[in-house]
């Protein structure tokens, strides 16, 4: 089990907006096994034989409620955010020269090499050197990477998705060695610095984009579809995943969800993409794809189409090239912007503040646009970043020379 702070929301202009309230939630993991199936929904439809006119008139009048409530919570996101949340503050001076920053990727994750592959222009911004290590996936790599990139005594490390506690041998390592550690996506709050001295993009800002994902399915299936969610084991992204279907189960008795989790090495390849086609093959009622992380999906239109199974529509977070170009052709329905650029930045500036500070620095806010056919730009092939100059708007805030 898992726990996490529960967290009051707010919202302005499609920027994410995050504040803790003392109380906590229990979080049940998932397997991490991958191709488990299970469903958490209200009943499949409403009305049906015999059903009187009444009953009717009511099943229709709690769907209408449900699409104008759903429309009404998407409506602040709608536009996209032209500045960073305004609690990321300035530095009260640039960093001091000559630092490093280490980022360690999941090599399984193409989204993750790509952020790993900013860090060296984003340090040398402000003077300091910035490279990555590649992991192939696993706790055993992953630490022994770990291990390597203290022995380069960087001042800070940074990586993403694993919890406190696959690491916690590394991180106090690092702590004794006097190196800052950034842990990006995870449920836990950072603790000293050094050691684990910073994070973000954690539970408030998946929970938050669970329930945005949510009500955008409920608007757009008008609170009768069935969605599949095609998961990650990761504890960050189940918490998502718990707020869309708490969401989804609470307001739209119509619609069904049904959740089935990926190994990581399934991620991106047609291994993955079958087992996707057989899990909708065998519910034809499903006619919405979640996807964590665009990857997963990559070639899903093309084999769905390919099988003659029509309609369905696919969404997520964090696209890459080929959701770009979905979106552009009308074969993918919307997405989340959940740049790599911009986390590489996040995560920076996380740890720039925490030793400015001296104190742990978790950020709880994200700038989020939703993308879709409408309105993707039409002139790239690459994941638009919102605000689009939030490099300079970075460098703004650390003081940086270039």
């Amino acid at each position: 089990m898992m726990h996490l702070r529960r967290v009051g929301i707010r919202y302005r202009a499609g920027v994410l907006v995050t504040s803790a309230v003392s109380a906590v939630i229990l979080l049940a993991g998932c397997s991490s096994s991958g191709g488990s199936s299970s469903s958490v929904a209200g009943p499949a439809s409403t009305g049906g034989n015999g059903a009187t006119s009444g009953s009717a008139d009511s099943a229709s009048s709690s769907q209408a409620s449900c699409v104008a409530a759903a429309d009404a919570y998407v409506k602040p996101w709608e536009k996209v955010p032209t500045a960073l949340p305004a609690d990321f503050t300035p530095l009260a001076s640039a960093p001091k020269p000559g630092g490093s920053i280490i980022r360690i990727v999941n090599g399984s994750i193409p989204t993750d090499v790509e952020s790993g592959q900013q860090y060296a222009a984003i340090a040398k911004s402000f003077g300091w050197t910035g490279s990555y290590i590649v992991d192939n996936g696993s706790v055993e790599d992953l630490n022994a990477k770990f291990q390597e990139a203290i022995s380069e005594h960087p001042t800070v490390i940074v990586m993403d998705g694993n919890p406190l506690s696959s690491v916690a041998q590394s991180v106090a390592a690092a702590r004794a060695a006097g190196i800052a550690v950034v842990l990006g996506a995870v449920l836990d709050e950072p603790e000293s610095v050094p050691g684990f001295a910073a994070g973000e993009n954690g539970g408030p800002v998946y929970k938050t984009l669970g329930v945005l994902q949510a009500n955008l399915f409920m608007k757009a299936s008008k609170c009768t579809g069935g969605v599949a969610i095609i998961g990650l084991n990761y504890p960050v992204v189940n918490v998502g995943i718990e707020s869309f279907q708490a969401t989804v189960k609470a307001k739209c008795p119509s619609c069904s969800v049904t959740l089935t989790s990926l190994p990581a090495a399934d991620i991106g390849t047609q291994a993955g993409v079958s087992q996707i086609v057989s899990l909708l093959e065998s519910h034809p009622n499903i006619k919405y794809v979640y996807s964590i992380v665009a990857p997963v999906v990559d070639g899903l239109a093309s084999a769905l189409s390919q099988v003659g199974i029509q309609g369905v529509q696919i969404f997520g977070q964090t696209p890459d090239n080929q959701a770009i170009a979905a979106l552009q052709n009308g074969t993918n329905a919307w997405w989340l912007t959940q740049s790599a650029d911009l986390d590489s930045w996040m995560t920076t500036y996380a740890a720039l503040r925490a030793i400015e500070e001296k104190k742990p620095v978790e950020l709880v806010s994200n700038p989020v646009a939703i993308l879709t056919p409408l309105n993707v730009p039409k002139n790239t092939t690459n994941p638009p970043t919102y605000p689009t100059d939030y490099a300079a708007l970075f460098e703004q805030l650390v003081h940086a020379s270039s």
